[in-house]
Order: C-alpha cells, then structure tokens, then sequence
C-alpha cells in the first residue's frame, strides 16, 4: 500500500518536485516564473492602492498576494530540500 495518493504524485511530477522525473528543472522554471509574473503584478495593483480612500480595494487584493507568495517560498524550499 502506498501513503501517498496518486494525485499528489502527478502534481508533484508535474511541478518537477518528484525524484527522477525528466526535465524537472525547466517544469519547475516554467512553473515558479510564471508565478513571479503573477506576483509582480499583484504587487503592482497592492502597491497602487495603498491609500486609505481605497482601503476596501487593499483589502480585497492583499489575500490573494500574500497567499501567491507563500506559495512561491513554500514552493522554492521544497525544491531546495528535494531528495
């Protein structure tokens, strides 16, 4: 029996974070640049609205943000520590 579902193995594959899987260092590329794309804009839009008349406009976006980027160290520390 196996403790880990197959679900989490392809994504795991996919995200280029399983052992010997081909090509796991541009999937991971691909992948974690595409979330900095996403990142700089979402700092963009948070930085723009950072006044208190758009208070609501900060409060909607910062959730978002703030969850993108613990993904992305989140992300970078499992493939530092990838075995």
């Amino acid at each position: 029996m196996n403790t880990i579902s197959p679900a989490v193995k392809i994504g795991l594959r996919l995200l280029g974070i399983w052992p010997d899987v081909s090509y796991s260092t541009t999937y991971w590329l691909s992948f974690m640049s595409s979330i900095l794309v996403i990142q700089y804009f979402q700092y963009l839009y948070i930085f723009e609205h950072l006044s208190m008349s758009e208070l609501s406009n900060l409060v909607d976006g910062l959730p978002m943000t703030l969850d993108y980027s613990l993904t992305f160290f989140k992300l970078t520390s499992l493939w530092i520590q990838r075995r």
